[in-house]
């Protein structure tokens, strides 16, 4: 399902990580990479939390319950 954003990505990161001198290209390169990071980033929740633990644990022990 995400194959193609995975393989360009992979692609942009290759291109990115291998520019070996400070030619203008090579920024190019590593803004194209960073670029996709970011908007990578703002597809996935920053604030997710788990549920808090509930007095009903099934994990824990009645003795520990004090």
């Amino acid at each position: 399902m995400f194959r193609h954003d995975l393989d360009v990505i992979d692609n942009l990161r290759r291109d990115a990580v291998n520019t070996r001198d400070a030619h203008p290209s090579g920024i190019k390169k590593l803004q194209a990479y960073a670029a996709q990071l970011v908007w990578m980033g703002g597809k996935f929740p920053i604030d997710v939390h788990p549920p808090p633990p509930s007095s009903t644990n099934p994990t824990s022990h009645p003795e520990e319950q004090g």
